[in-house]
């Protein structure tokens, strides 16, 4: 039961999102049509998934929220304040984050990657959700939180770090009161 935690908080911010998304009057009415089969397929989906299981050092899971969050808040500082833009923002990172098992030949550095590329999501939060370095750090926080439950899932996946990003967002937007 307990390595289907992460299945159930992911499912449940999805499901979360696309009800948001229902609620609101702004979304056009063939948008909310296609989001009740959306949401059965996204159950169908979540049914059929299989974990695996890899040996995570204990240096990867400690470094991973560190990371995480000083990745979400370097992309976002870049985004923002050096204004590139949170899609060149990210892609930068993500460009560097590739190489660092090329420079530093370790077990470690090769699991970096994967966190840091899911944090610049973090960082590609807009201003008009906030604007608080502080609300970036904790949602870094807590998608590394959502990425160490995860990683033994949702493998091979399209969609898995942008949607712990946005579980992270989510998450601390709740908590913070800005949804």
């Amino acid at each position: 039961m307990l390595q289907q935690i992460p299945w159930l908080v992911l499912a449940g911010i999805h499901v979360f999102f696309l009800l948001n998304l229902m609620e609101n009057d702004a979304t056009p009415i063939w948008i909310k049509w296609l989001i009740v089969p959306t949401i059965g397929l996204l159950i169908i989906g979540y049914l059929s998934l299989r974990s695996t299981k890899e040996a995570h050092s204990k240096l990867e899971t400690l470094l991973t929220p560190l990371v995480m969050c000083a990745t979400g808040l370097l992309t976002y500082y870049l985004s923002i304040e050096l204004s590139l833009g949170p899609v060149i923002a990210a892609g930068t990172i993500g460009f560097l984050a590739s190489y660092l098992p090329v420079f530093f030949k370790s077990r470690t550095a090769a699991a970096m990657p994967a966190p840091i590329y899911c944090a610049t999501f973090v960082g590609m939060c807009g201003t008009y959700l906030t604007e608080s370095y502080l609300f970036i750090a904790f949602a870094g926080l807590s998608a590394s939180v959502l990425y160490l439950m995860s990683r033994d899932g949702f493998n091979g996946i399209g969609g898995k770090y942008g949607s712990l990003a946005f579980g992270g967002i989510a998450l601390v937007a709740l908590i913070f009161g800005e949804l």
